[in-house]
């Protein structure tokens, strides 16, 4: 079974693979525009770079993970992570996925959605729009799940069960939270110069206590380091409040009893997550508190589904529903993507 450390070593590959694909991209797309006497700045920025340097850079990162769970731990990477295909139930599963997208669609119906966000970029032209369709129904639902679903929520659950069953292993992870939470809150309303070097040494600290062979460590040196910047103001004011409350939860509750660890555990891995899921969109969804709210309750769905049925195909079915519904909509609205400018309306 893999860890925590091993999810951060994903993460960190993800974010090498992230600047080296977009950086290689950019570099043909100058080279290009610059042939074309086109301006530079607007191609590199076009969806049409930017997706296929970012379908790469999860290329790069499955194929690690694949390499770290088949190779490094000697399992099947599909019965590592608990694939577990529902062959006689699939469609029921897409079809949760369009329910989720239209309760979602009613609940945006009462919450103060912002009339534009920066993900409307992606939506600018027809050829954006498809290549966006497709990136998200075929490609972002199977990699989300796999790091969110299937690699973060097990190693989360099963290293905060065994700290919680000992007073020094609760002691432990009280620590991280305390430290969490000065931290989070001192980079949330620090200067970005502030921001900039505490980025500099959260990486830092993130690789040394991977070298060492910390688990709960990096992951909250990163999460405090980089969530507060990443927060909309409504979450970054709770996130400090919740953590709160679970540091009193954890000192003052009875978890030495392996049942009552593992609930606690399981209950705060599965709001992590859902959250994690959730504020990893954030930046798309301009940090408005209400579509963070939003892909929070999917994310607690899929993390439910996750958890529910034992497969991290079903949550990855119900996320290419819930994804292909909303795609299927903006595509009716503008006649199969041939006049964008019905989504302004």
């Amino acid at each position: 079974m893999w860890t925590l450390g091993d999810v951060a070593r994903t993460v960190i590959v993800l974010i090498l693979a992230m600047f080296f694909c977009g950086f290689l991209a950019a570099m043909i797309a100058g080279a290009a525009a610059a042939s074309r006497h086109l301006d530079p700045k607007q191609v590199i920025g076009s969806p049409l770079i930017l997706i296929p340097a970012q379908f790469a850079a999860y290329v790069l990162t499955i194929w690690f993970v694949v390499r770290m769970i088949s190779v490094h731990y000697g399992t099947p990477f599909f019965e590592g992570v608990h694939w577990h295909f529902p062959r006689s139930r699939w469609a029921l599963f897409l079809g949760g996925g369009v329910l989720l997208a239209i309760f979602i669609q009613v609940l945006s119906g009462v919450l103060p959605i912002p009339k534009q966000l920066p993900i409307d970029q992606y939506f600018r032209n027809g050829a954006s729009a498809w290549a966006m369709t497709f990136f998200g129904v075929l490609v972002a639902p199977f990699a989300e799940e796999l790091f969110f679903r299937g690699l973060l929520f097990p190693a989360l659950t099963v290293e905060l069960s065994e700290r919680l069953k000992t007073l020094d292993g609760r002691l432990y992870v009280s620590g991280w939270i305390s430290g969490i939470l000065i931290w989070g809150v001192a980079v949330k309303f620090a200067p970005k110069d502030f921001f900039i070097a505490a980025a500099v040494v959260g990486i830092i600290a993130t690789v040394g206590l991977l070298i060492r062979g910390a688990e709960i460590a990096p992951v909250a040196v990163f999460w405090a380091t980089f969530a507060p910047r990443t927060m909309p103001t409504f979450w970054g004011a709770v996130t400090p409040l919740a953590l709160f409350v679970v540091l009193i939860w954890i000192r003052n509750s009875n978890l030495d009893t392996a049942e009552a660890s593992q609930r606690f555990a399981f209950l705060s891995s599965f709001l992590f997550v859902a959250w994690a899921f959730a504020l990893t969109h954030a930046a798309q969804l301009g940090r408005a508190w209400a579509p963070v709210l939003m892909l929070f309750i999917v994310g607690m769905v899929l993390t439910f589904l996750r958890a529910r049925f034992q497969s991290v195909s079903a949550s990855v079915l119900v996320h290419m529903g819930y994804n292909a519904s909303l795609f299927a909509a903006a595509m009716l609205a503008t006649d199969g993507f041939r006049h964008m400018e019905k989504l302004a309306r």
